[in-house]
């Protein structure tokens, strides 16, 4: 699963219950806290969530539509963040917060709370622990820091070139590869580089539609969690263009699609994040399995559900090559697609692939 996918969707299934229609009346029952928070490197303002474990007769679809079903009061949400040598360096407390409503879905929507804080500098440490008390019990989670990403290639100038000759003329494509090479980071277990492109859709009848294409081209899981292991790969310009034909689905509204520029993403997550990962593969939303991993502790030891832990990133900003553009417009694979492109360095020199 993409990295920023899976962080997407954790952050919204925050609620985990177990349901047995064997049983006529509830057992004893006692309200879990559930947290979900990931302190991302290349981030400024940081979220966590807390919401609790609900329990209820009827149906559970419609319980999860009240917000009271999993809303938690919780008091003295803070943040430590430790040196190397495990010593606090620094204390933050988190501020409640509340964010827009949440898309609808299987939970209600609003008010969707979250204790937020600011830091600009988290590499400078080597781990944090979150703490917060729920009726009268102290609950923490720890995690290490994942630190900086170094990308060594593709290169800061570098265009994204998938194609080396002009094809306008006739002649095929010659595919070239593009390099991927990052090195880990401490406290990174699993990572993926991906390239992401962004077009503009247009109708005939409709308001224009921003859409994305992604493609994942490395996904590796390292045993050591130490920064500078070299992870590489590369990704032909055919396999590319390919799987951006595959993407799209036939629309006679569609008037053009007009490509924008494309963007190079690296990302790396914690120990904790990647078990916990494993864990909701096949565990997340209505009526899955109890997740089964957590991080989060009240203060005898006992687990509570969630996780709070840590991820790197970086994105590095390009510019398609033209003869790549080209190829998009009127190559084998996204002839017919309706591409265009209002870079001046292809309007000038193929113009019929420039946009209306």
């Amino acid at each position: 699963m993409n990295l920023r996918l899976f962080l997407l969707i954790t952050a919204v299934a925050t609620v985990f219950f177990g349901c047995d229609e064997d049983f006529e009346v509830f057992a004893p029952y006692k309200t879990v806290p559930v947290v979900f928070g990931v302190l991302n490197t290349n981030d400024t303002t940081h979220y966590i969530k807390i919401n609790r474990t609900f329990q209820g007769e009827g149906d559970n679809l419609e319980a999860a539509q009240i917000a009271d079903s999993t809303a938690i009061e919780v008091s003295n949400v803070q943040v430590e963040f430790l040196n190397t040598n495990g010593t606090v360096v620094k204390t933050t407390m988190l501020t409640r917060d509340t964010l827009e409503p949440r898309q609808p879905g299987d939970f209600y929507t609003a008010p969707n709370v979250v204790y937020t804080f600011n830091e600009s500098d988290l590499i400078r440490y080597a781990s944090a622990r979150l703490s917060f008390v729920f009726n009268g019990e102290t609950l923490t989670a720890e995690t290490p820091i994942v630190g900086d990403l170094d990308v060594d290639f593709p290169l800061l100038i570098s265009e994204v070139k998938f194609v080396n000759n002009d094809i306008s003329g006739g002649d095929p494509a010659e595919y070239v590869d593009t390099r991927f090479s990052f090195n880990s980071a401490e406290n990174g277990r699993r990572y993926e580089a991906s390239i992401r492109m962004d077009y503009m859709e247009y109708y005939t009848n409709a308001a224009p539609v921003r859409k994305t294409f992604e493609v994942t081209v490395l996904n590796r899981v390292l045993q050591a969690t130490i920064a500078g292991i070299e992870l590489e790969t590369n990704m032909s310009g055919d396999f590319f263009l390919q799987r951006l034909a595959n993407s799209i689905d036939e629309n006679p509204e569609v008037t053009r699609r007009e490509i924008l520029d494309p963007s190079y993403q690296f990302d790396g997550i914690s120990e904790d994040l990647y078990i916990y990962e494993q864990s909701t593969n096949t565990a997340i939303g209505l009526g899955q399995e109890i997740v089964t991993y957590s991080n989060v502790f009240y203060e005898d030891g006992t687990p509570a559900l969630g996780v709070f832990g840590s991820s790197s990133s970086k994105t590095r900003e390009h510019k398609f090559a033209k003869n790549t553009l080209v190829a998009m417009i009127n190559g084998e694979f996204t002839q017919g697609l309706k591409f265009c492109s209002n870079q001046p360095e292809l309007v000038l020199s193929f113009p019929q692939g420039a946009c209306d």
